[in-house]
């Protein structure tokens, strides 16, 4: 057998026998204190060497048909700015004084995308991700999309309370993108989901969604928004989601022997190609 012969049994031997995924090592992202950059209506930040990008929705129930419609991305951009507090519609609150960030992330729905629930009416209004249907609007709840640039796991989503609200939550993963032009159900059809009450405190663990490219995190509608398929009406909720426990998915040692063997082959192929 010759060496060529010899160096490509060894790719296919690698490829084949290599080891499993090497071991996950699971963080928790602070969104208060991760450095993230801000675009037009998505921040962008770096997740156990994962680049992730968010955005917020808000979702509106109309009654007499059953649909829900989807409104967003809300910009980035400041909607309130206070003696006291720098609001954005969608992201963290500054104090306006230190210029420290005060919240983890929050919607503040007074940038007219078509809702009806828009939060014009309260100049102080603190922005939690909220299911709290204000001046007589349609029923609505908000959530928070995050996009991984590459699979992750995720095991659990820390919250912080607004005033004395509840911390409802509902979490949804997936591996592609919803199409958020359809009705909120349709859009999320192929998503895997997880409903956690208040009670659960702030910090809300569940079973990991593995190896999810997308996650929404959002929250638990009222008894008055209808049927919504797998989320579970758990009353009213308003919240800052403050963390993510992810972790990045690991290339199986296979992979890195494969890449490692080709490059070994392509160095031979230039060495018998120059060898007279």
């Amino acid at each position: 057998m010759n060496k060529k012969s010899i160096l490509i049994n060894f790719i296919l031997i690698g490829a084949l026998l290599g080891a499993g995924p090497g071991t996950a090592r699971a963080i928790v992202v602070d969104l208060k204190t991760v450095s993230m950059t801000a675009d037009l209506t998505s921040l962008s930040f770096v997740a156990d060497g994962v680049g992730v990008t968010t955005e917020g929705y808000h979702v509106e129930h109309d009654p007499t048909d059953g649909s829900t419609t989807i409104y967003g991305p809300f910009s980035t951009a400041t909607a309130i700015n206070s003696v006291n507090w720098t609001r954005p519609y969608f992201g963290r609150t500054i104090a306006t004084q230190t210029g420290e960030i005060a919240t983890g992330l929050g919607l503040l729905s007074r940038q007219n995308l078509g809702q009806t629930d828009d939060d014009t009416l309260s100049a102080s209004l603190q922005p939690g991700i909220d299911s709290m249907t204000k001046n007589g609007a349609l029923p609505s709840f908000q959530f928070a999309l995050f996009r991984f640039e590459t699979p992750v796991d995720v095991s659990q989503v820390i919250l912080d309370a607004v005033s004395n609200a509840k911390t409802s939550v509902w979490v949804a993963g997936g591996n592609s993108a919803p199409n958020l032009d359809l009705d909120f159900l349709s859009a999320f059809s192929a998503f895997s989901f997880v409903n956690s009450p208040s009670l659960a405190g702030p910090v809300h663990s569940f079973t990991p969604f593995e190896g999810i490219r997308y996650l929404a995190i959002g929250a638990s509608p009222d008894q008055d928004i209808g049927n919504l398929g797998p989320i579970e009406a758990l009353g009213a909720a308003q919240f800052y989601i403050d963390g993510i426990n992810v972790s990045a998915v690991p290339l199986p040692a296979s992979v890195w022997l494969f890449g490692s063997s080709l490059l070994a082959l392509a160095g031979f192929a230039r060495r018998t190609k120059t060898t007279y």
